[in-house]
């Protein structure tokens, strides 16, 4: 055995084996890095106020607006009539994370869809959002302005369905899921 020691090939496989096991190393702690950098931010809109963008929603609909129900670390705010439906989630403080709101009948609608670019937040355009709405009210569109992501779509009685949503709502979603369902 001492002359497996004496011998340069012996200690070039050693070398080897050694440069190997970090390659492997470092390459494994990288992957951890890149899955949890790949993780989207859960992101509410700063500085607005789903209880009161609610009640606004709710006056313009003509629907009497009920007190937001607690959920996990949420606070929903729901209320229909027989024209309209309108559905905000929030945090506790209040910041918005995700509002829908549609239709139920084909009265006319539009005003009750363009009271969305009301809503005031980081990145928001008033203007832009007004005539994004306009515009696709009745198509399938889908654009982000600022912080937010606006979704207009069609449901299944071919009426309009107008969905704000945060970056990370998603899975924001999930997590408030598993932590109701433990």
């Amino acid at each position: 055995m001492k002359k497996l020691f004496k011998k340069w090939w012996f200690w070039l496989i050693i070398i080897f084996l050694i440069v190997g096991f970090l390659n492997v190393s470092n390459n494994n702690s990288n992957m951890i890095n890149v899955s949890s950098s790949n993780q989207e931010k859960i992101t509410f809109l700063s500085g607005t106020n789903g209880k009161e963008f609610f009640q606004i929603l709710c006056n313009i609909a003509n629907i009497e607006a009920p007190e937001g129900t607690i959920v996990g670390d949420s606070i929903d705010y729901v209320a229909s009539n027989l024209d309209y439906g309108i559905e905000i989630e929030t945090n506790k403080k209040n910041e918005i994370n995700w509002i829908s709101i549609y239709t139920l009948s084909k009265n006319n609608y539009e005003n009750f869809f363009l009271a969305i670019a009301r809503l005031e937040y980081n990145g928001s355009d008033k203007a832009k959002c007004f005539n994004w709405i306009k515009e696709n009210l009745g198509k399938e569109s889908i654009i982000k302005i600022g912080d937010a992501n606006l979704k207009l779509c069609n449901g299944t009685s071919g009426l309009p369905i107008l969905t704000l949503y945060t970056d990370g709502n998603e899975n924001y979603q999930k997590e408030q899921i598993d932590k109701i369902s433990k």
